[in-house]
């Protein structure tokens, strides 16, 4: 199946080294559109990079952006399957990389203010509601992160 109509920024935190040649091997696999960048954003604060990787995204004019982790495996139709949900925001189902391998997908917080992870149920698959979850897998419109940033210029006029 071919992409089309969509410009994709794929964006990789990553420290000084790559983690694991496995994931190499999925991005080269991995379905694209015509029109995409890969970047690698290298340093040790995983914000910092995630927010480089927003500004190149959005100063090459993408119209989505994927955030994948460099410990991360994915099938080939990555891409294809996150944009077959047709959310602004949609993220693959990742697990902690140490046992006991619990999910990344986040319910709520409970009254401690511990985060209330998500546990799959049998047979629960495809799109999922959840609360908040890790960018490792991550596909965003990047529509939203123009209104996003339009709503921040629009506070710091108004602060």
């Amino acid at each position: 199946m071919k992409i089309i109509n969509m410009k994709l920024f794929i964006g990789i935190p990553t420290g000084d080294l790559g983690r694991y040649n496995d994931f190499n091997d999925c991005l080269e696999k991995l379905i694209k559109p015509d029109e995409y960048i890969i970047h690698r954003a290298v340093g040790s604060s995983v914000a910092k990079n995630r927010n480089i990787i927003i500004r190149l995204a959005m100063q090459n004019k993408c119209s989505h952006l994927l955030f994948l982790d460099d410990d991360m495996v994915f099938h080939p139709d990555l891409v294809i399957r996150l944009l077959s949900h047709d959310k602004d925001v949609v993220t693959g189902h990742c697990l902690i990389r140490y046992p006991p391998f619990k999910s990344v997908l986040v319910d709520g917080i409970n009254f401690n203010n511990d985060l209330v992870l998500h546990e799959l149920k049998p047979g629960e698959k495809g799109l999922i509601k959840i609360w908040a979850s890790g960018l490792a897998c991550t596909l965003i419109n990047c529509s939203i992160l123009e209104k996003f940033n339009e709503s921040l210029g629009k506070k710091g006029k108004d602060s």
